[in-house]
């Protein structure tokens, strides 16, 4: 499962306190779901403040456009390139991206060697990931 953490200093909501991040820490460390959910966010005092409620959270930086994608392993799918995925994988890392809602998209990401996809059509990515796995 991914979580993620909306909280950019640029919104007019603002937690600037990261209160919800600490919040979402303490309910995934309390409902016992730490080793099967991610913690994602564009900010990465979102991901600090869930860190220090539960140091074996897992996180991910999301990235967008406007930021280097060698920083993070969690990337738009418009950042993601095959020297880039072949730059994660040896580092230990698995490539996530985000968000992807299209077959194409899926079968694309899954052929470059993604592995975990931020989607709003669950049904799709299963359907989707598994015609690319019977191809195989």
């Amino acid at each position: 499962m991914n979580i993620e953490v909306k909280n950019l200093p640029t919104e007019s909501s603002s937690d600037r306190d990261e209160a919800a991040a600490r919040a979402v820490g303490v309910a995934i460390a309390e409902a016992g779901l730490a080793g099967s959910t991610v913690v994602s966010s564009f900010w990465p005092p979102s991901l600090a403040a869930v860190l220090a409620v539960d140091s074996v959270l897992t996180t991910g930086l999301l990235l967008a456009g406007w930021a280097d994608p060698a920083a993070s392993q969690v990337l738009a799918q418009d950042l993601v390139t095959p020297s880039l995925v072949a730059d994660i994988h040896p580092a230990g890392l698995a490539a996530a991206v985000w968000t992807v809602n299209d077959r194409e998209g899926f079968t694309t990401m899954a052929a470059l060697g993604v592995g975990t996809f931020i989607t709003d059509d669950v049904p799709l990515a299963r359907v989707s990931l598994s015609d690319q796995v019977n191809r195989v």
